[in-house]
């Protein structure tokens, strides 16, 4: 068993996952997805990213859901825990303030990024130099899908228009307003709507099991 000294000198990645129900995933998919093929794109995306960023050593990956039985597969090496919260910024604030009392430094990273790599959590860890700097991967629609810190900034997840394009622009204002310095990495798509999924199949970059799913015209 590690030493808390140990622990202390490692960094942890959460990903952040709704559990698997009908008609409360992938919402903004529906109807050009039917509610099933919307379920079965949460499953696989999820998968997709705990496949791609698990069995790391540079980190530790911990999954927080919102049920304990999340009804899709997780690799047994993968720690989960509950989301605490009535929206999601108190969400993640809850689980950095968690993860940080045994981490250094913790990203949050969402489920349905197709383009999350372990090369590009490790480019995030990379900037965070002090606790006054945090690290934010830019979305394509104006959110972000990933935020990194080494120290817990209640007011990077207070007043913001959660599940909107104005995400990034309104963290990175709270984040001056602050006095805290905010590297951006490349911005990547993360699977929102039936155009994230062709944007990806443009790139070359898309799943086959994903582009099975998208409507034929």
């Amino acid at each position: 068993m590690e030493s808390n000294r140990t622990m202390r000198n490692r960094d942890v990645v959460i990903v952040f996952a709704k559990a698997a129900q009908i008609c409360r995933v992938k919402t903004r998919l529906w109807p050009a997805l039917s509610h099933r093929q919307c379920l079965y794109l949460h499953k696989q995306t999820t998968r997709h990213v705990l496949q791609k960023l698990s069995g790391q050593k540079n980190f530790q990956l911990i999954l927080y859901t919102t049920n304990r039985r999340p009804a899709f597969s997780v690799p047994e090496n993968i720690n989960v825990k509950l989301q605490s919260g009535f929206n999601l910024g108190q969400r993640m604030q809850h689980a950095v303030t968690e993860e940080l009392k045994t981490f250094n430094r913790a990203v949050i990273v969402g489920s349905d990024c197709l383009d999350m790599t372990a090369d590009y959590i490790t480019d995030a860890f990379s900037r965070m130099n002090s606790q006054r700097e945090i690290v934010l991967g830019p979305a394509t629609d104006g959110g972000y899908v990933l935020i990194g810190m080494s120290k817990v900034h209640s007011t990077l997840f207070n007043n913001i228009a959660w599940g909107t394009s104005h995400v990034l622009e309104q963290t990175l204002k709270n984040a001056a307003a602050a006095n805290i310095t905010a590297h951006l990495l490349p911005p990547l798509v993360d699977v929102d709507c039936v155009q994230d999924l062709q944007t990806l199949q443009k790139a070359n970059r898309l799943p086959v099991w994903a582009a099975s799913l998208l409507p034929q015209y």
